[in-house]
Order: C-alpha cells, then sequence, then structure tokens
C-alpha cells in the first residue's frame, strides 16, 4: 500500500470540499501516521551504515517533517505539525545539495511532548496514529532551499507561513541535514531555534511572536 500517495488524495479531497475537520474520524491519520513510523523508521536504520556519497546526479526523497513550538523550550505541552517532505537532492564531488518542499500538514495545540515523542520515536504506527487522531488541517507549505553542501553534510534554508485556527505560523532561518546510507539512501535534516553546532539557527513565529522549537524532517528514496 501507497500510504504518501493516499495521503496525497486524500487531502486534496479535503481541500475539494472545504471541510476543515475532513480529517477526523477518517483513515487518513493513519495514513500520515504510517509515512510518519516509516520515514523515521527507515532513516534510523540507514544511520547504520556507512554513508557512501554519489559525485554525481540527483535523487528525489519523501518522508515526513515534525515541527514542534512554544513560548519555551521547557513547556510540557506544545503546538505540534505533521507533515509530508519531499526533497530532491543535487550530487557533485564536493557533496549533495537539497531543496524541496514542506506540505500537507495537521497539528493540534497543548500536545503532551513526552506522551507525542515517546510514540514517535519509540512506538508503534498505531501509537503515531493515536497522537494524530485529534490533529486537523494546517493551510500553507514550507519551501525548503539548498544552501551549502561539503560531503555528506549540508545546510538549508527554511521560508514559509503555515496557518491553522485563525493562527500564523512563520518559518525562516536554516537547519543543517546529513545524508545516511551506503547510496545516499536516506536524509534527515534538523532545524532548531536555538544556534547549534552546525552553525544553523532557525526561526519560528506564532502571529508575530517569536517561538522556540525544533523542525525535524526524515526522508528516503
Amino acid at each position: 500500500m501507497n500510504t504518501k500517495n493516499m495521503l496525497r488524495t486524500g487531502l486534496s479531497i479535503c481541500a475539494v470540499f472545504a471541510l476543515s475537520g475532513c480529517l477526523k474520524g477518517t483513515g487518513l491519520q493513519g495514513s500520515l501516521a504510517e509515512v510518519v513510523y516509516d520515514s523515521i523508521t527507515e532513516v534510523g536504520e540507514l544511520e547504520s551504515q556507512t554513508t557512501v556519497m554519489p559525485t554525481g546526479g540527483t535523487a528525489s526523497y519523501t518522508g515526513s517533517a515534525l515541527i514542534q513550538m512554544a513560548d519555551s523550550a521547557t513547556t510540557t505541552n506544545q503546538r505540534v505539525m505533521a507533515g509530508e517532505a519531499t526533497l530532491d537532492a543535487s550530487f557533485s564531488a564536493a557533496g549533495g545539495a537539497v531543496s524541496g518542499t514542506l506540505q500537507n500538514f495537521v497539528g493540534a495545540k497543548d500536545v503532551n511532548m513526552q506522551a507525542f515523542n515517546t510514540a514517535v520515536y519509540s512506538g508503534t504506527v498505531a501509537d503515531v496514529e493515536a497522537q494524530l487522531a485529534d490533529f486537523s488541517p494546517v493551510d500553507g507549505k514550507i519551501d525548503v532551499t539548498s544552501d551549502t553542501s561539503t560531503g555528506e553534510r549540508f545546510t538549508v534554508g527554511f521560508s514559509g507561513t503555515l496557518t491553522q485556527d485563525g493562527d500564523t505560523i512563520m518559518v525562516g532561518g536554516t537547519g543543517a541535514g546529513q545524508f545516511v546510507g551506503a547510496d545516499a539512501d536516506g536524509v534527515k535534516i534538523y532545524g532548531g531555534t536555538t544556534l547549534n553546532g552546525f552553525g544553523t539557527q532557525s526561526t519560528l513565529t506564532e502571529n508575530g511572536t517569536a517561538q522556540e522549537g525544533q523542525i525535524y524532517i526524515n526522508a528516503t528514496k
């Protein structure tokens, strides 16, 4: 079953009929739950391999994007959004440059982060689906633009606006990424509002107010 294509089809139906609550009571959370679970699991497995980088050509990747944000990083309950990642890589002797789009998000406020992270990173597909059960559609998308590349590591830029339940979330800044796998079969990207060791820093705002949070992207060929 191609859960990624099924998710896109389902969200298109939601858009056509303009049903703001379309996700609730359907199997779409299950489709997205599989995309989230599969992409994180597969990238994790690829990390155990020695990464071998192509020296030319291109590749396409699909997977998941997770965003969590709040007024403070220590807040127990935060806003969470989950969506699809579609990325393209261009390889050269210097490394791989990545660009693409994050879209088809669903989200919710006041999500218990301990329970959510346990489900996503240690649980089953059913656990992830249970976490997404009350999430509602988010409008908009985030563009991922290529920045620098050195070997298996690279940096990207983020730019986009998301809207949900009357709130406007703006995403910007930069993130750090890495190819994984024997033929660069996977990609993981991290963006955080705190300057990290890779020299990248993302920005997140909600209705014009700066937020603290992270962006996690996992995708495979």
